[in-house]
């Protein structure tokens, strides 16, 4: 009803049923039906076949219902009303809500009514007794069957099965009972060959209930009932069911064994294997197959082997095993003891004897094998199989007699390509007394397939001698000679047979030379030796040796005598080559190239008028021959003739051999020395097109016509070009500076020019000073100025480059008072010693925090420069001690004691001890100087102390240095009033004489005294003694921030975090509602308690925002990774400043750097946003985003109000 489709099928090569459920419904009316061989599409669609099923099914089940319906109708037309009643039902059965059926069934029922209760007076009696009969029985019988159904539901299988036999014995054509009781046997899940007349007949009464078919074929297979009947039942449950098949599969290819359909019942056997059947008859019976057709493959080895034990003695089983091993190509133990035992029963097996082979030879034992082998080969003399066994043996023992021969030549029948049996064969023939021609193609065979078996090459190359086959005997020789073989007596057998052919291709050159050394007068190899050489060429002293030898032997061969003038040519013996030349011509007076040679000869050994004379005389003979025109050009070059007669001979030569480099050179020049330079310069570059390797003679040619006309740029423009390709940079600049000085209109092309050089070479010095002068006479002075620093930083001692450099500076700041120009003005100065200057520039650019350390570093480098040593150490007191301060000030103690100033150098050793113990021999010398004191706290801090006076001194131990900065020295000491160790914060004495020092230090103090909370560093006392100035504050035990955020690896917990921003927040709001801004918020600044409890320091350098008129409006103070974009202008600033501060230390800590930390951080802080937070919460980050407005109107106005967003956001 719910028109659902499922459909059950077998796929090929599967044993259990696969179910599909279509996507497609059918209409809600159709019937169950049950339809076979139907294809399905993949997609679980309905294919055209199955609709017309479909459809048929539905069609005929409405016909008979309506045929149904109408006999019913007709029924009660006939008042025959039991019946229109009956088939109603019927009807009513298909199809419950049919009205047609319902109305009759009503009618028939109304119209029965009056018959009845006429017939009810007349039988009552009769009918009483009937009915209480009938009743009773009928009651019985439904009460058995409940009987039966509830043993059923409570799995008292015999129970119930007994009972539906007993009702059966009663009413034994009761359909539904038969199928009761079939359905009891399956459900009891012991279908026993009792079971098999009720299954009988369960399945004729309903003969497509698959269930039962399956049940029946299960009782014949317990019967083991072998019966056509049997049979056919088997195979239909065999078709329907999934699994345990095997029993039901054998007895099902026992019936078809019986009936001779072989292949049928071989796989049925199979089936039963498969499904687990392993019984031995299942093996026994395949094996019987097996033997009776002849089956002897790898697949049917595991039956076979199966049944081993029962049939080891039955000869024809055995044979069959053995194929079967062989087949599978079985030389293992196993298949071994089968083959013995194969021989036991047999021992003329010719599978058993040639399969014993092979395992022998597995094993290692030729000779057995070779046995075996025999005795198969006794029993079946042409079997090919045995025959290659056999030879495989005989090569395992490397025979090479007649009857291994013998054997090798008829294995090679069936395998005529195999490279090892071919070699056996070979070997053995070479041991005949006589080859016939036959074996003789054998052996050939044999040592193309073994082009490397040094033996075999040896024996044909033998046999081919004694044939007369020079070809077969080069190619041995030749083999065995690259293979390194090469005898002497291979060597001069390849040269006798190359010489007897006349071979002399270019191979054999290295065969003669050996031969040579074994054989050094025979002619044949000196005249083919020779041969090989003029072919190839060769006119090394070698050659010319051997050819000095043949022909001293016979020197009538011409075209030897012409390449021995060659070879004399290049070995430069141009005497020799003259003589020859001439002692041939005598006999060969008509030969052109003769004379060619002599003319060469007599140009080489620079007899030029001769070599002139011979190539004009030739060029008479032949004016249109292409080497007589350029050989007479050639001469005339090599003479540098330049005159008319000659550039007409040049212009002929350039006719015919365009790429003639020497003469095109010659010709060049002929131009310019006739004033028509661009020509010539033209020809010139031809030249170079043609010929690379002509630049340095046409760079000499052109500097001697410069010689000549110092003004013709042009000629100077082309030698520069020509320089520069070839890398003579320091030449071209040469060149190009003299064209600017006669052409001062070409300084666009010669700054092109000087781009080459600097191509090749962007440090030379020469080229950017060049370029860099010529820029800044246009006025071009930031183009320039790239160009002068590269010049002079690539050599510092260039004393040209620094000056331009100086000049060029000084031009820029008067353009633009840039600070950055500046301080590389004084850095030049500097170098140059001109110290006053220097230190005036310098002075300015430390105004500017970015060149502050940098400038100041400088400054002392100048007073160090003119022997103010005093106030170097001024102003390196004001830096950081790094690596190349201690360098620096270690230099400034050595100066200091070659001036014996003792107290000077104690100052400086003092500075370095305290830094750096261990630099260099700090440690000695500051003993030295110190009286061997090694305390640098107690030397400095008594002076300190001595300069504050008696007060100070009763008052103040110095314990140790914790600090030093630009604003101070902080130690750790003991206060004798307040019994309780201190921080003392003292000015440095440099800074003592500096009014706006002094002024920041009453101001700091002043105002740190009036604040008193727990978070910021108590102070306890200020004081001013003989002008030095201190603050005793409070001692706070731990270490800061910056110190503790590097021991976290550089970055905190976010809550961690906030825990510290919430008590900096609380102390900065106390101090900001004071009127006091910090000014320099950073975590150098900020100190921590071994319990993390915040103590922020240095409030004592904020400034009161009072007007009390003390503190500078607009002075820049503060740190520059951390300053607030009103800082870096210089504007007037409130506590709001302090929060950007603040916000730039959180985003450090969150994200362990801070967002501003390289190139220009001032332009940074006014105008970059800093890049996104990531890893934080968001609200966390947004906190920190807007305390880094640029705009300080968009910041928190208080810090207060940060701890109440802490709160809000729920961080805290």
């Amino acid at each position: 009803g719910s028109g659902k489709i499922e459909a059950a099928f077998l796929v090929r090569g599967k044993s259990r049923l696969a179910i599909a459920r279509f996507d497609t419904l059918a209409a809600k009316d159709s019937v169950p039906f049950m339809t076979r061989g139907i294809t399905f599409q993949r997609d679980c669609q309905w294919t055209t076949t199955t609709v017309a099923r479909v459809a048929a099914a539905r069609g005929k089940f409405l016909a008979h219902l309506e045929a149904t319906i109408a006999a019913a109708q007709a029924a009660l037309a006939a008042k025959d009303y039991d019946k229109a009643r009956d088939l109603a039902k019927e009807a009513l059965s298909l199809s419950p809500n049919d009205p047609h059926a319902a109305k009759v069934a009503r009618q028939a029922l109304s119209g029965a009514h009056w018959l009845r209760n006429l017939l009810i007076g007349l039988a009552a009696l009769a009918a009483a007794a009937a009915v209480g009969w009938q009743s009773y029985r009928r009651y019985g019988k439904q009460q058995r069957v409940k009987r039966a159904e509830k043993f059923l539901e409570s799995g008292n299988f015999p129970g119930a099965i007994n009972q539906y036999k007993s009702l059966l014995a009663v009413d034994p054509q009761n359909k539904d009972l038969l199928l009761s009781l079939a359905m009891a046997y399956i459900e009891s899940g012991k279908v026993t060959a009792d079971a098999a007349p009720t299954l009988q007949a369960a399945r004729k009464a309903h003969p497509t209930h698959p269930e039962i078919t399956v049940a029946l074929a299960s009782a014949y297979s317990q019967a083991e009932s072998e019966t056509e009947e049997a049979l056919e039942t088997y195979l239909v449950a065999l078709g329907t069911m999934e699994s345990g098949r095997g029993k039901i599969a054998y007895h099902a290819a026992n019936v078809l064994r019986q009936r001779g359909d072989t292949e049928q019942a071989t796989r049925y056997y199979k089936m039963a294997m498969r499904e687990g059947y392993n019984e031995l008859p299942v093996y026994s019976k395949l094996t019987d197959i097996y033997l009776e057709t002849n089956q002897f493959t790898d697949k049917t080895l595991q039956v076979l082997e199966t049944v081993y034990n029962e049939r080891s003695s039955d000869q024809k089983y055995m044979d069959g095993l053995c194929r079967s091993y062989a087949a599978a190509r079985r030389v293992d133990e196993i298949a071994e003891a089968a083959y013995l035992q194969l021989l036991t029963l047999n021992p003329e097996s010719e599978v058993a004897l040639r399969q014993m082979a092979k395992c022998e030879l597995k094993n290692g034992h030729p000779a057995k094998a070779a046995e075996y082998a025999e005795r198969a080969r006794k029993v079946s003399p042409k079997d090919n199989e045995t025959i290659s066994i056999l030879s495989s043996c005989y090569m395992f023992l490397q025979r090479d007699d007649d009857k291994a021969t013998t054997i090798y030549k008829q294995a090679l029948e069936s395998t005529p390509t195999q490279a090892d049996l071919l070699r056996a064969a070979g070997l053995g023939l070479l041991k005949l007394a006589t080859v016939s021609d036959e074996d003789y193609q054998l052996i050939k065979r044999a040592t193309a397939a073994n082009p490397r078996d040094l033996e075999l090459l040896a024996g044909l190359a033998e046999a081919a001698k004694q044939r007369s086959e020079t070809k077969t005997l080069i190619q041995c020789l030749e083999n065995l000679n690259a293979l390194g073989a090469g005898t002497p007596e291979v060597i001069t057998q390849l040269a006798t047979a190359y010489a007897a052919v006349g071979h002399n291709a270019p191979e054999s050159e290295a065969v003669y030379r050996e031969a040579l050394k074994l054989d050094p007068d025979n002619l044949q190899y000196i005249q083919n030796l020779c041969r090989v050489l003029v072919r190839l060429d060769r006119k090394e002293s070698y050659t010319l040796l051997l050819l000095e030898k043949l022909f001293a032997r016979d020197n009538t061969d011409v075209e030897i005598g012409k390449h021995l003038i060659k070879t004399l040519l290049h070995n430069e013996r141009f005497d020799d080559a003259i003589k020859l030349a001439r002692y041939l011509i005598q006999n060969n007076k008509d030969d052109a190239d003769l004379q060619k040679l002599f003319a060469q000869a007599s140009l080489s050994n620079n007899r030029l008028d001769e070599a002139i004379k011979q190539f004009e005389h030739l060029y008479k003979l032949h004016p249109e021959d292409r080497e007589a025109i350029v050989n007479l050009a050639t001469a005339y070059a090599a003479k540098q003739v330049t005159d008319s007669a000659a550039v007409v001979h040049y212009q002929k030569a350039l006719e015919v051999a365009p790429e003639n480099a020497s003469i095109r050179a010659i010709y060049a020049r002929s131009h310019c020395e006739a004033g028509r330079f661009a020509q010539g310069i033209e020809e010139y570059r031809r030249t170079l097109v043609s010929d690379k390797g002509m630049e340095k003679r046409i760079s000499d040619d052109v500097r001697a016509l410069i010689a000549n006309n110092q003004d013709r740029t042009d000629l100077r423009w082309f030698l520069a070009d020509v320089l520069i390709d070839r890398n003579y940079l320091k030449e071209a600049m040469d060149q190009l500076e003299a064209i600017f000085e006669i052409d001062p209109t070409q300084l666009k092309t010669v700054l092109q020019a000087l781009d080459r050089v600097l191509a090749k070479d962007s440090s030379n010095a020469e080229a950017n000073l060049q370029k860099g002068v010529l820029l800044k006479a246009q006025g071009r002075f930031e183009e320039s100025r790239l160009f002068l620093e590269r010049a002079y930083n690539s050599n510092v001692a260039n004393a040209e480059a620094a000056r331009e450099l100086e000049d060029l500076y000084e031009l820029l700041i008067k353009e633009n008072d840039d600070v950055e120009t500046r301080f590389q003005l004084g850095k030049l100065n500097h170098a140059l010693k001109e110290y006053d200057k220097a230190i005036g520039h310098f002075q300015k650019t430390a105004q500017d925090f970015r060149y502050e350390n940098e400038s100041i570093k400088m400054l002392g480098m100048c007073f160090v420069g003119k022997g103010m040593l005093e106030f170097a150490l001024q102003e390196f007191k004001k830096l950081v001690i790094d690596d190349e301060m201690k360098e620096i000030l270690y230099d400034l103690g050595q100066r200091y004691q070659a001036k014996n100033d003792v107290v000077g150098a104690k100052q400086v050793y003092r500075i370095l001890f305290a830094a750096d113990i261990n630099y260099k021999d700090v440690k000695q010398r500051f003993e030295a100087v110190a009286g061997h004191t090694s305390d640098p706290i107690s030397l400095e801090g008594s002076a300190l102390l001595t300069q504050l006076g008696e007060k100070a001194q009763r008052r103040y131990e110095l314990l140790e240095e914790l600090g030093r900065g630009a604003m101070g020295i902080v130690y750790k000491a003991k206060d004798n009033e307040l019994e309780e160790v201190v921080a003392l914060k003292i000015l440095p004495d440099n800074l003592s004489q500096h009014p706006e020092a002094i002024s920041r230090f009453r101001a700091e103090a002043r105002s740190a005294r009036r604040l008193a909370h727990p978070n910021i560093v108590r102070i306890h006392d200020i004081g001013e003694e003989l002008g030095r100035k201190y603050i005793s504050m409070e001692f706070v035990d731990g270490s800061d921030l910056k110190k503790f955020f590097r021991a976290n690896n550089m970055k905190l917990d976010w809550k961690v975090v906030v825990e510290l921003m919430t008590q900096i927040c609380n102390a900065m709001d106390y101090a900001h509602s004071m009127g006091i801004v910090h000014r320099d918020i950073k975590p150098a600044n900020i100190m921590l308690t071994e319990d993390l409890v915040v103590k922020v320091s240095d409030f004592g350098i904020a400034k009161m925002l009072e007007k009390t008129g003390e503190t500078i409006a607009g002075a820049i103070m503060g740190t520059p990774l951390y300053m607030s974009p009103e800082q870096v202008m210089g504007s007037e600033i409130d506590n709001r400043a302090d929060i950007y501060s603040l916000g730039i230390m959180m985003y450090e800590l969150l994200s362990g750097k801070a967002p501003f930390t390289t190139g220009d951080l001032a332009y940074q802080h006014l105008k970059v946003p800093p890049p996104p937070l990531k890893d934080i919460p968001e609200t966390l980050a947004a906190i920190v985003m807007k305390c880094l407005e640029k705009d300080k109107e968009n910041r928190y106005m208080r810090a207060g109000d940060i701890v109440k967003a802490f709160e809000a956001a729920k961080l805290g």
